[in-house]
């Protein structure tokens, strides 16, 4: 008979991760949650997909062509007003 050996676990667990980790392991899931979150609110909300029941439907991209795009006005010069452009 072999005399017995402790076996040595290497799965990790919370006891065997250091405690300078979590704040790492806070913060990526963190940014993976809010990641999901956003993926989430633009795959619901976004009229340009379309996903599941919204199909195709002419009559809102015609509309939709037809309006005229806004045409941001020119900078106003706030910090030389004495400058005039030549």
């Amino acid at each position: 008979m072999a005399p017995s050996v402790k076996r040595v676990s290497t799965r990790p667990s919370l006891k065997t991760v250091p405690a300078e980790v979590y704040p790492i392991i806070f913060m990526i899931s963190t940014a993976l949650m809010f990641g999901g979150y956003v993926s989430r609110k633009i795959l619901s909300t976004d009229k340009d997909l379309r996903i599941g029941s919204r199909v195709y439907n002419p009559e809102e991209w015609k509309e939709r062509l037809q309006q005229q795009k806004a045409i941001p006005a020119h900078a106003q010069n706030l910090f030389y007003k004495h400058v005039t452009d030549v």
